[in-house]
């Protein structure tokens, strides 16, 4: 092993795994240490057990398949560690929501800019309502008290029911606004057509009430309630953090929620190198080392403990985890090339859709990668299989499908095609 897989292997595993060797690289390398999640469940399957006894099976089903909303009805009770698995499924669904709210607000702030330096934005009506509107709610540090006062600011009097929904939703009675959002706000008459405009701030209100759920099911303790030495697996398993080691040394160094456990070491490599190349590099020895580790955990492995890493894809499941989180980080520091790199190695190719091995923030994640590229059709195409699971994506296709024709179109003229 190279010593820049060791460094790689610091940077995912933590102080636990120790630091590089001096000298000559070694094969011998630590793995994981055994308090990480995927271990825990092979190793210890009597955990996994009680962990399902303890919550709820089908809760936990939902969550492995990324049906976030359903895992949060099936973590039912007041019981500990029923609330922080529903913490949880909130916390998750709150992510999938930044991701989709952060591509909604990038997605309508080019489309402006393209509309307007096409000569043919209009200077009235709902498309410069809703695109200030838009704008507002494209900042990722609005609160809600932010985001209502940006909808009293339109100043759109059928719009006050909206705006209830909104302040319904920042407080984590989200079905309201799950219901209107494929309403549309405002239409207007095009040439032949009629245009539509629906809700911009849907995503950023629903990523606002999820986390206000992740938030009363984990009180008083936040994150850290995940933490604890004597609890359950129910704060780790398909998580992108491997252990409560890593979780805490996250906390403790304030990274961001959303980039918890998408740490990876930038390896040494030469200058010529893009960050395509370089991203698939990191995988690629990450991949090494992962399988080096699945076959010395099935050689250990009890009754029972082998059917689990196979049937639910444990290490698998951890490295789209992981690399998911790692893409975060790099579109939220500039590096779409970077993120496109590791969530098209991350994604699983057989399924076209969500699925285990595909997550809602993978897709979205893909297309925000896209879209800051150019590749505007790729990034709709990307987007479409969340419509099914969630309808409330109907607005941000919309805007895509608009930017896509609007960026196609050889004449000036409206964002639909006649």
């Amino acid at each position: 092993m190279r010593a820049s897989s060791a460094l790689l292997l610091g940077a995912i595993f933590g102080a636990s795994c120790g630091s590089a060797p001096e000298g000559p690289a070694s094969d011998a390398l630590p793995l994981p240490p055994d308090e990480a999640w995927v271990a825990q469940v092979v190793l210890h399957p009597e955990r996994f057990s009680a962990l399902i006894e303890s919550t709820s099976r089908e809760g936990w089903i939902a969550y492995h398949s990324h049906r976030y909303g359903e895992a949060w009805d099936r973590f039912g009770g007041d019981a500990p560690a029923a609330r922080r698995a529903r913490g949880r499924a909130a916390w998750s669904m709150a992510r999938t929501q930044e991701d989709l709210a952060r591509l909604y607000g990038e997605t309508w702030t080019r489309l402006t800019a393209t509309w307007t330096a096409r000569g043919t934005f209009p200077a009235s009506g709902g498309a410069p309502t809703i695109s200030a509107l838009a704008a507002r709610c494209a900042d990722p540090a609005i609160d809600g008290p932010g985001l209502l006062a940006a909808w009293g600011d339109t100043g759109v009097a059928p719009w006050e029911a909206v705006a209830l929904l909104h302040h319904g939703a920042v407080g984590g009675e989200v079905d309201g606004l799950l219901r209107a959002a494929s309403t549309p706000l405002a239409a207007e008459q095009g040439d032949g057509f009629v245009r539509t405009f629906y809700d911009p701030c849907v995503h950023r209100a629903l990523a606002l009430g999820w986390e206000a759920r992740a938030d009363e099911a984990l009180a008083p303790d936040g994150l850290r309630a995940w933490t604890a030495q004597d609890i359950g697996l129910e704060g780790l398993i398909f998580a992108p953090w491997l252990s409560t080691s890593e979780l805490t040394k996250a906390l403790d160094q304030h990274v961001p929620d959303d980039q918890i456990g998408g740490t990876v070491a930038t390896l040494a490599a030469p200058t010529s190198m893009t960050p395509q190349q370089l991203a698939r590099e990191e995988v690629r020895q990450l991949d090494s080392e992962l399988l080096r580790w699945r076959a010395d955990l099935k050689e250990r492995a009890p009754a029972g403990g082998e059917e689990l890493l196979t049937q639910l894809t444990l290490a698998e499941r951890y490295r789209v985890e992981h690399l998911t989180a790692a893409a975060r980080a790099a579109i939220a520091t500039s590096k779409p090339r970077r993120a496109l790199a590791l969530l098209e190695l991350a994604r699983d190719v057989s399924e076209p859709g969500i699925s285990p091995l595909n997550s809602p923030s993978l897709l979205a994640l893909t297309a925000t990668a896209q879209l800051q590229l150019g590749h505007t059709r790729e990034a709709l195409d990307t987007l479409q299989p969340l419509r099914e699971a969630y309808p409330e994506t109907l607005g941000l296709t919309e805007v895509l499908g608009d930017l896509v024709v609007l960026e196609s179109m050889n004449r000036q003229g409206d964002s639909k095609e006649n």
